[in-house]
C-alpha cells in the first residue's frame, strides 16, 4: 500500500463518517481509553450491542449506503479495556481509500507523524498505539483499525 496524501481534501460525507466511527467526546476512541472498566463501556456505549463473550462486547452501525463498523472492545482478566479493534466494511476502494486518508490525518494531527507506514502505526502513549490496515479480498474491502 501506498503511504497516504495526507494533503488530500476530506469531503463532508468521510468526515461525518470517521465522526460517528471515533465517536464524540474525550478519550482515546468512542469516549473510551485504554484502562476503563467493563461497566464504564456498557454503561455509556450507545451503538447497538450484537455480541458479548469472556473477552469482548461488540456493537455496531451501518450507513445508509450498506456500510458496516463494528467496535469490538476487549477486556483483560481485571475486567478493564486492553484494546479497541474497529472493523470497518466498505462498498468500494474509493472509500476505503478516502476513509484511510482521513483516519490517517486525524491520527497524525492527534498523535504526529506515524512510526510505520506500511501497516500505518501511531504511538499514542507510552506502550500504546493505533493501527490502520487495510483489508481487500474478494468478498471483503475496508478497514481494520486497532487501539492497542
Amino acid at each position: 500500500m501506498a503511504a497516504v496524501d495526507y494533503g488530500t481534501p476530506i469531503s463532508s460525507s468521510t468526515d461525518a463518517f470517521i465522526n460517528k466511527i471515533l465517536g464524540s467526546g474525550d478519550g482515546t476512541i468512542r469516549g473510551f481509553d485504554l484502562g476503563d472498566s467493563i461497566s464504564k463501556v456498557k454503561t455509556y456505549e450507545n451503538l447497538e450491542q450484537f455480541e458479548e463473550t469472556s473477552e469482548h462486547i461488540g456493537y455496531t452501525f451501518s450507513t445508509h449506503d450498506g456500510e458496516v463498523v463494528d467496535v469490538l472492545y476487549f477486556f483483560d482478566t481485571s475486567n478493564t479495556l486492553s484494546e479497541v479493534q474497529l472493523d470497518i466494511y466498505l462498498n468500494t476502494d474509493s472509500v476505503s481509500n478516502d476513509v484511510t486518508g482521513a483516519l490517517g490525518l486525524y491520527f497524525t494531527q492527534k498523535y504526529g507523524k506515524p512510526t510505520v507506514e506500511v501497516d500505518q502505526t501511531w504511538e499514542m502513549a507510552e506502550n500504546q498505539k493505533v493501527v490502520i490496515k487495510n483489508i481487500a479480498t474478494k468478498l471483503d474491502r475496508g478497514l481494520q483499525v486497532n487501539f492497542r
